[in-house]
């Protein structure tokens, strides 16, 4: 499984770059297409979604936005484009929000229902408040 591709970005759509890389271009999807900038050499990382009927390839500025969305898509009833416009609000936001339980503010999002944003944070909310723990200490 490949964590990202570095290479230059050589067309930015409204929610996707095309990334070419050892004279191949791959069309990714992006959440914040603000994040990549036309004519750069950078490293993006990604994740590759395949079904039995589609075949995508997502993109991230980060790798805890890649981490972040793959533990979104692993919850039972989101999908990537709903974890993409999970991702286009910020990771730390989100996370946020998964940590506080604010089922609310996370089923404002487009795609998400209350059941949806009430299942992420059952799945996702002890790990995360584990992780933001773990951060804080290891700062002091």
């Amino acid at each position: 499984m490949e964590i990202y591709k570095i290479g230059k970005i050589v067309n930015v759509g409204k929610s996707y770059i095309i990334l070419e890389t050892h004279s191949t271009g791959v069309i990714i999807n992006v959440a914040n297409v603000q994040d990549f900038k036309k004519d750069t050499n950078r490293k993006v990382y990604v994740y590759e979604y395949k079904t039995e009927f589609t075949h995508s390839m997502y993109g991230f500025a980060s790798f805890k936005e890649r981490m972040l969305f793959e533990d979104l898509i692993s919850v039972n009833g989101v999908g990537p484009k709903t974890a993409q416009a999970l991702l286009k609000g910020g990771a730390d936001h989100i996370i946020q929000f998964i940590i506080t339980a604010d089922s609310k503010s996370l089923s404002s999002f487009p795609y998400l229902g209350g059941r949806a944003a009430n299942q992420i944070i059952f799945e996702l909310g002890d790990k995360y408040k584990n992780l933001t723990k773990h951060s804080d200490q290891n700062n002091n």
